[in-house]
């Protein structure tokens, strides 16, 4: 696979997994280009080919990903990917409007943070068992 394909696969792997959809052809476009970018030409670390690994293998390994990157990873290449495409995501129709306000209540609302706080926090440990072990190897290894 070339590297613009396996960057359409990646962008098409981490907007489901972000906005729940398929990504446009100016998504995918935009974020091939965005990977010009000097942040984006680094030698990915042991950690961050495992957490990549499992972003694209699936929507949950996706997610799992970035519930560990977000807490023990945030200057990562996972991280960056994630913050490029979401960029894209919050101003490219029509996945903007994943992103606009608006809902059907407070009781709603609520409902929804508590379900999601709990989803990031099992998401959480699972990844803190996958990748934690990755990361301590690393870290260990550094002079």
């Amino acid at each position: 696979m070339s590297g613009h394909e396996a960057l359409t696969a990646e962008a098409a792997m981490l907007c489901r997994a972000l906005t729940g959809a398929e990504p446009t052809p100016a998504l995918v476009e935009a974020y091939v280009a965005g990977h010009a970018h000097p942040s984006f030409a680094v030698t990915p670390s042991r950690l961050d080919r495992a957490l990549l690994s499992a972003a694209r293998g699936s929507v949950a390994g996706a997610r799992q990903a970035d519930a560990y990157a977000a807490l023990l990873d945030r200057r990562g290449l996972l991280r960056r990917k994630l913050v490029l495409l979401y960029a894209l995501a919050e101003t490219l129709p029509p996945h903007h409007r994943v992103f606009e306000a608006g809902g059907p209540g407070i009781a709603a609302a609520v409902l929804g943070l508590v379900t999601t706080g709990v989803a990031a926090g099992v998401r959480f440990g699972l990844a803190l068992l996958r990748f934690g072990p990755v990361h301590l190897r690393e870290r260990r290894s550094r002079p």
